[in-house]
């Protein structure tokens, strides 16, 4: 699953998160977890993503290179908001 797609709210990703408990997830089966990976989104430099958000927002908003690495604040949440 990923989170902080371009558009992506944060009651949209609480729906989602509902959407992984009413599946299940996380659960634990006769001692194996199962589990689910989160990704956050990170538009790279290069990617088609990038370009179209430097379109909509300008390079300033995308600059900020220590919120690529998926942790906790992203540079997607900053154009989300």
């Amino acid at each position: 699953m990923m989170r902080d797609m371009p558009g992506q709210t944060e009651e949209i990703h609480q729906q989602d998160m509902e959407i992984l408990k009413e599946m299940g997830y996380p659960q634990k089966i006769s001692n194996i977890y199962r589990n689910f990976q989160l990704a956050v989104c990170a538009p790279f430099p290069g990617t088609r993503m990038y370009e179209e958000l430097i379109t909509q927002y300008g390079e300033d908003a995308l600059n900020d290179f220590k919120k690529y690495d998926g942790s906790s604040e992203t540079i997607m949440r900053d154009i989300n908001i």
